[in-house]
């Protein structure tokens, strides 16, 4: 129903988890504020529809920047301060399979030593949403290298 309802607002698939996660996270966080004034499942869309449209302010700040800015993963591997060690082109490979949102974050905190933190903030999400790519990244690569 949730996920559903993040549809109708976000067209990026990546956005409705992102924003699906921080939902549930804020609906925990917050299950003591919960009054009982209205029923919980309207309480409940309004935590996601708020979130949904959190992510289209934050995309449209994104997209204020300027596309010159904007560094390709294989560049952060080229400039990787461990590139001249074994496992790197394989993982360089690896990490240029992956779809764009988590090659990104995979490449920035992996080899360019990048926090949590300083990935959302370079990528313009959440921190709950960076940790959620940084996850999915790493479990795209256990499915890549098994297979």
């Amino acid at each position: 129903m949730i996920k559903k309802i993040l549809r109708r607002y976000l067209k990026c698939e990546d956005d409705v988890h992102d924003a699906l996660q921080t939902t549930w996270l804020k609906v925990w966080l917050n299950l003591g504020g919960f009054r009982g004034e209205s029923k919980f499942r309207s309480w409940l869309v309004r935590i996601a529809i708020n979130e949904a449209l959190q992510v289209c302010r934050n995309r449209s700040r994104l997209r204020m920047l300027s596309m010159d800015s904007a560094v390709p993963a294989s560049d952060l591997l080229t400039r990787a301060s461990t590139r001249t060690h074994p496992v790197v082109p394989f993982l360089t490979a690896a990490i240029e399979g992956l779809p764009s949102p988590y090659n990104r974050a995979l490449a920035a905190h992996a080899l360019e030593g990048l926090t949590d933190a300083e990935l959302a903030t370079a990528e313009a999400i959440s921190l709950a949403a960076a940790k959620s790519r940084l996850h999915r990244a790493r479990s795209l690569m256990r499915l890549s290298w098994q297979k």
